[in-house]
């Protein structure tokens, strides 16, 4: 592989991860006094761990 091409691949690894981080730590919010709310509408799972749930629910279902 190029180098060139091999940097720009290992920088948009770096701004996914970047990104991912950013968008978890907006999923919830924690009150002065300590309790822990989850935005629904906010929450951030990757395609990974999606995979690990639906395989989950399917053995679940079984």
């Amino acid at each position: 592989m190029n180098e060139s091409v091999r940097k720009l691949s290992d920088r948009l690894r770096e701004i996914e991860k970047r990104t991912i981080e950013d968008i978890r730590s907006r999923q919830t919010s924690q009150s002065f006094g300590g309790a822990l709310r989850v935005d629904p509408d906010k929450v951030f799972i990757n395609e990974h761990d999606g995979r690990r749930a639906i395989e989950s629910l399917r053995k679940l279902v079984r």
